[in-house]
């Protein structure tokens, strides 16, 4: 494992973390906005964010480079 991979536990509380973090701002941002806090919003709001976040790490997984045979362990 490379030095800077995190470990599955730690991963997982950041994305967590993370995922309340957004949810919070786009709250925030809604109850300020004349839009409102209503169903539609929050679903259309949550949804355009999520396809950003996947894009933007699609794009990151594309740009590294492949490790697979340096990665691979002789016997």
């Amino acid at each position: 494992m490379g030095k800077n991979k995190l470990d599955f536990v730690e991963q997982l509380v950041l994305s967590v973390a993370l995922s309340f973090g957004v949810d919070g701002l786009i709250g925030l941002f809604l109850g300020l906005s004349p839009i409102g806090i209503n169903f539609t919003s929050i679903a259309i709001s949550l949804s355009a964010v999520v396809l950003v976040f996947a894009v933007i790490g699609l794009i990151r997984k594309l740009r590294e480079p492949n490790m697979q045979s340096s990665e691979q362990v002789s016997a």
